[in-house]
């Protein structure tokens, strides 16, 4: 997803004109930006933390003379994903078309349940029990 599709988006999920979506991404990018300069730490829980990290002067080589050169000390920004957004990517894509029919709870955890000849997982249902979803695979 690049800028212009990711103002779509919000602009699609907020009920925005793409105008005020683009003002409001780059609202956002500029109050990260702003406080990173500042060297302070941007929290968002369940998404991540955006932080800036300082980085010493060094030696390293010239890939292709050999030659030592100087790294001059740098600040670097850096991002740490929070479990929210770990949770959804490792999510597993069964266990999400489950969900997308409806047919599973999305607030849940799968269980994985392996045995000497198959993998199968147990996922909540949204009526609030749980149900055996069957083999993911078996050898």
């Amino acid at each position: 997803m690049n800028k212009q599709e990711l103002i779509s988006s919000v602009a699609d999920a907020s009920g925005l004109t793409k105008a005020d979506a683009s003002k409001a991404v780059e609202g956002v990018f500029d109050a990260i930006t702003g406080a990173l300069k500042k060297g302070d730490e941007v929290r968002l829980v369940g998404f991540g933390t955006f932080s800036v990290s300082k980085r010493k002067a060094s030696t390293g080589r010239n890939p292709r003379t050999g030659e030592p050169m100087k790294i001059s000390a740098s600040t670097q920004p850096k991002f740490k994903a929070g479990k929210g957004l770990k949770d959804a990517v490792n999510q597993s894509p069964l266990l999400r078309e489950m969900q997308k029919n409806g047919r599973v709870a999305s607030g849940g955890a799968a269980r994985l349940f392996v045995s000497p000849t198959a993998l199968s997982f147990e996922a909540p249902l949204s009526n609030g029990l749980a149900a055996k979803c069957g083999r993911v695979a078996q050898w």
